[in-house]
C-alpha cells in the first residue's frame, strides 16, 4: 500500500500533483499504517518485518504529508502573488 502511495506520486513532475491524487496517495498510506498498526496490536510479540513495515509506512505517510504541504504552499503562494499585484 506504501509503495502504491509513492507510485501515485511518482507519476507527477515536481509540483504537478492535483489535491485528488494527493488524497488517494495519503489513502493508500494511512491504510497500510493502519494494517501494521492493528497486526502490531494483535501479534504477542514483536516481528521484525512487522516493525519494519510499520517503520516504512510511517516514513511512506510522512512524505505524502510533507508533498500535500508543499503543494498547499505552493496554491497559497500563487493566489497570494496574484493578489498582490
Amino acid at each position: 500500500m506504501g509503495n502504491i502511495a509513492e507510485l501515485i506520486l511518482r507519476n507527477h513532475g515536481s509540483g504537478n500533483v492535483n489535491p485528488d491524487d494527493l488524497a488517494q496517495a495519503e489513502s493508500w498510506a494511512r491504510k497500510g499504517l493502519e494494517l501494521t498498526i492493528s497486526a502490531r496490536k494483535v501479534s504477542a510479540i514483536k516481528h521484525d518485518v512487522c516493525e519494519e513495515a510499520f517503520a516504512m509506512l510511517l516514513y511512506n505517510l510522512a512524505i505524502v504529508r510533507e508533498v500535500c504541504s508543499l503543494h498547499v504552499l505552493r496554491e497559497l503562494s500563487i493566489h497570494l502573488f496574484v493578489a498582490i499585484r
